[in-house]
């Protein structure tokens, strides 16, 4: 008897081991949109959450059957490793692009050295803008994009500056033109022209990903 019971829990306990297999991905995908080990893009839609609920049903199924294996609790464990399999089958969702968030972002800096302009008649590498989501996550909470300011330089920043997504500001020593860029982690905002540079000259604005062919026109 004691053999027998020792098979069936054994049994139960394989299933539940395979649907814990078939949620791999979305475990996966767990750890990944909480951002746990690094600087994550969030998907969009809680699959990971779901596969997580279904591991915790699967591992309460497994331990109700080894205290004791009823018909109704060897059915409910069968019902959720093949909803473990029916998730497994579903297409992976896609991660949020951060792209218009940082566009947003270095469209704010754009209008910032405009007011400046406008405001004192030069551009400073002293600004201050309001914190804005980058749709990026970090043990569990949005990270915001940061402003790294550079004065006396002659010409964008074109190198990553931090870890995280940043907008990059660097100015002329003589106040009249200045640059602006962003970074994803670790990369460079690129377009299909290289890297997106917004630049601003004496009050002119050259909106990033513009044609360096064409004159820039007032704004």
């Amino acid at each position: 008897m004691r053999a027998v019971t020792l098979i069936s829990r054994s049994l139960y306990a394989t299933i539940a081991a395979l649907g814990f297999g078939f949620l791999s991905p979305g475990l996966r995908a767990l750890v990944n949109n909480a951002g746990l080990l690094s600087l994550e893009r969030p998907l969009r839609f809680p699959f990971a959450w779901a596969a997580l609920a279904l591991v915790l049903l699967a591992l309460t199924a497994d331990l109700l059957i080894r205290a004791q294996a009823t018909l109704a609790k060897r059915a409910t464990l069968l019902v959720v490793v093949g909803l473990c399999a029916l998730l497994r089958r579903l297409p992976a969702p896609s991660a949020i692009d951060p792209k218009d968030a940082l566009l947003r972002a270095q469209t704010a800096a754009l209008t910032a050295l405009d007011t400046q302009w406008r405001t004192i008649g030069r551009y400073q590498p002293a600004m201050q803008l309001p914190r804005r989501p980058s749709g990026y996550v970090s043990r569990l909470r949005e990270v915001s994009i940061e402003l790294i300011v550079q004065g006396d330089r002659a010409g964008p920043l074109l190198e990553p500056l931090s870890e995280g997504p940043a907008v990059l500001l660097s100015v002329a020593p003589d106040g009249q033109t200045a640059w602006v860029t962003v970074q994803e982690p670790h990369a460079l905002l690129v377009g299909k022209r290289g890297p997106l540079i917004g630049r601003a000259t004496r009050g002119i604005i050259a909106p990033p990903g513009s044609d360096p062919l064409l004159p820039p026109y007032k704004r």
